[in-house]
């Protein structure tokens, strides 16, 4: 067995609930869709997607791979896709995604601004 392979049974993965990420996997139907991780039980998780690969608001929850998922850096977001999980989360109720969603569009605006300086 690989070190790598013996990670993932292990349960050492970098990924954790709460986490911004892709899919990666060119084998499934939801690559290149944007999502944050719900739980983790390696070698799964559970993740809420909010966004396809084309960039379009979507409301899925699957349980995935984690080999399947990247990290995204948080930044990589733009207003819009922010904007428009912000209207997801109104949508459904949810105010702990509402509200984070809401410090991560302030956080990057003030990062925009120190740049205009």
């Amino acid at each position: 067995m690989k070190e790598t392979d013996k990670k993932w049974l292990d349960g050492e993965t970098s990924i954790k609930p709460g986490d911004w990420v892709y899919c990666v996997s060119v084998n499934s139907a939801y690559c290149g869709w944007l999502g944050y991780v719900e739980w983790v039980r390696p070698p799964v998780g559970m993740v809420q997607f909010t966004l396809n690969h084309d960039e379009k608001p979507v409301q899925k929850r699957k349980q995935m791979s984690l080999r399947q998922l990247a990290l995204v850096d948080q930044w990589e977001l733009t207003r819009e896709n922010i904007d428009d999980m912000v209207n997801i989360a109104l949508d459904t109720g949810d105010q702990e995604w509402f509200d984070q969603l809401i410090r991560m569009r302030n956080e990057g605006e003030r990062e925009k601004q120190k740049w205009k300086k």
